[in-house]
């Protein structure tokens, strides 16, 4: 007999590339969206909001999957603040008006929009979101809707970043052509 991991969801937080401040190629806004991830700490969403149920991803693809590899250790795997903090001065993402959050490069504000849907692990994930990225400068406001509003506006191209998990009772690459 033996045990076999069952793969139940895996989250991930969605970044809409075609946004003004967080999307496309721009070595500035790839460093962002580093930072951003940089001073996420999913460890810490994974004890507090679902109870220990989880590991923290190195890739994209999770565990039971195809092409998973359980040695893989990505640079961006483990959360850093400093790091964070340091790449944001570096691309010039400081606080330029001296009000405790950072501006963009040319020195307009800059405010992270993070959407989630209204139950209670979402509101609890929003606070590990909010205390993680308060403490590297970063501006953050949420915007609660119900998932089926969240798909539309995400369609829409309305939603800067969304954090959500996806499902099923295979991972299977071609669930997900459903959303394209």
């Amino acid at each position: 007999m033996r045990a076999e991991q069952q793969v139940n969801g895996v989250a991930h937080t969605f970044i809409n590339q075609d946004d003004a401040l967080v999307g496309g190629q721009a070595p500035a806004r790839v460093a962002l969206r580093r930072a951003i991830s940089l001073a996420f700490d999913s460890a810490e969403e994974l004890r507090l909001v679902l109870n220990g149920q989880g590991l923290p991803a190195q890739s994209m693809l999770p565990p039971g999957t195809y092409g998973f590899d359980a040695t893989l250790r990505s640079e961006m795997g483990a959360p850093s603040a400093a790091r964070a903090r340091a790449l944001l001065d570096l691309f010039g993402y400081t606080d330029k008006n001296g009000d405790g959050w950072r501006e963009q490069p040319d020195g307009s504000p800059m405010t992270l929009r993070i959407a989630f849907t209204p139950d209670r692990r979402a509101r609890a994930s929003s606070e590990i979101w909010l205390k993680r990225m308060t403490a590297v400068g970063l501006r953050v406001r949420f915007e609660f809707a119900p998932f089926g509003e969240l798909i539309r506006r995400s369609l829409a191209g309305q939603v800067m970043m969304w954090g959500f998990i996806w499902s099923a009772s295979v991972a299977c690459p071609t669930a997900l052509s459903a959303w394209r």
